[in-house]
Formats: structure tokens, sequence, C-alpha cells
């Protein structure tokens, strides 16, 4: 959640940043193609945006999470919603791609898609067999690798044993099957485990940047990156370093 978000009845009003235009414009497109999972823009000036409520459980970074929140259905079914808004954002990405978007957003020569880039269970309410994904802030062009590795980070997830523990996710841990899951519901049979898991690695190392990024520059737009606990962030990477080692 951006810094400076207030929760009304059915809206959400935050700080706005130099790309929230567009990103606006972007959700609007996306609503356009049939997608109804994804925030409403509602109002938008020089400092303030407000978009539109949507329900749902969301959890915290380290919070511990229902064993409902862990159904492996959800991933197949956050595969396929994050699949239909990157193919939807093709055709956008052709006109737009010049635009202003997340003002720190990750570099790339050559983008694939519009990304969201923080897909973590605090940007996806979940709400019984529906899910909604929010908090289009820090959208950007990039490529569709960079999202399914968030998700496959966070929702597998890659994370060591006491850290699974540490957020309720209910053992026996298989991640082959969750990550199938996952890219079973992108429609992904091209990627590897083995090109997962190094992307994971990258998503993770990314998250590390804009936690430094968040202490150097002070700026309001990164204030909740400064409370990033960065320990469990690099024993991921540890654990996941272990896993592209057991991988063909």
């Amino acid at each position: 959640m951006r810094p400076q978000t207030e929760i009304l009845v059915d809206r959400v009003r935050k700080v706005a940043h130099e790309g929230s235009g567009t990103i606006q414009t972007f959700l609007l497109h996306l609503q356009s193609t049939g997608i109804d999972y994804v925030p409403s823009p509602l109002s938008l000036s020089d400092r303030l945006e407000e978009i539109s409520y949507l329900p749902g459980a969301c959890y915290g970074p380290v919070e511990p999470r229902p064993n409902e929140a862990w159904d492996i259905e959800h991933l197949e079914r956050l595969g396929l919603a994050i699949r239909r808004c990157h193919d939807s954002s093709v055709e956008f990405l052709s006109s737009w791609r010049a635009a202003q978007w997340f003002p720190f957003a990750e570099p790339c020569a050559a983008p694939e898609v519009i990304c969201h880039n923080d897909l973590g269970p605090w940007n996806v309410p979940v709400d019984g067999e529906h899910i909604h994904i929010i908090d289009w802030e820090m959208a950007a062009p990039g490529m569709r690798i960079w999202d399914v590795a968030h998700i496959a980070w966070n929702w597998v997830p890659y994370f060591p044993l006491a850290e699974r523990a540490r957020v309720g996710f209910p053992e026996p841990y298989q991640p082959e099957a969750r990550l199938a899951a996952l890219l079973k519901g992108y429609g992904a049979s091209h990627w590897t485990a083995r090109e997962v898991l190094e992307e994971v690695l990258q998503r993770q190392s990314r998250t590390l940047e804009l936690a430094a990024l968040s202490i150097s520059t002070e700026a309001m737009l990164l204030e909740n990156w400064a409370n990033v606990e960065t320990d469990p962030i690099l024993a991921d990477q540890a654990f996941v370093r272990e896993c592209i080692g057991k991988t063909a």
C-alpha cells in the first residue's frame, strides 16, 4: 500500500505521481477489454487520485495467512488474471511506451507488456474464489516473466522453511506442483522451472534495490520500501539458489 493511502467506503484515495494519469488510462483500457478485477479510476489531480475499492483479504509480506489463502487454485487464477492483463496491454504499449509511468521503474530496452511489478499478497485481494489485482502505481513497460516470477516468489512461495512457518504456509511443501499451477494459469509452457527461478532472484534483487533507493532518496513515493525487512529477502535468495541447484 502506498504512503498516505486512505480507504473510504467505496474508494481509495492516495498520493498521485507523474505517471498516475498514464496508469489510470491503462486501467480504463483493461476494463474496456472485459477485465473486471482491476480498480476503476475515479478522479485525478496534481496531488491525489481516487480509484474504486475492491473487496477481498490482503496480507503483508510477513503476515500469517490462513490456509485458504494458500489454495493452489489461487495460483492458477492469478496466472490467468495477469496473463489477460499482459495480453491486453500489448496494443496499449505500442502507443504509450514512451509515456510517463512509475518514476522509479526498472529500465527495459525491449518491453513485451505493461507489468504490474508488485504482485505480492498485499496487492491481490482474495474474495472466496475471486481475486482482484490492485495498487497499479508501479506499473511500467517490462517483460512478462517479471510479473510471473514475482507471483512465484510470494505465492508458491519460494521461502525457506522458517519463513514458510512464519507466514502460515501449510506443509507439505510442493513447489513443483504449485509453480506448475501458476504456469498453467498463465498458459506458459516455454519457461522452464530454472528460468523462472533465475528471474525470481532478479525480482528479489530488484526489491532490495528499491529498499536501498528509498533510504538514499528519501522519496515519499518509496516510503514503504524503507520498512522492508532485507534479511528475509536475502534468506529467500539463498533458498532460491538452492532450488536452482536442484533443477536439471
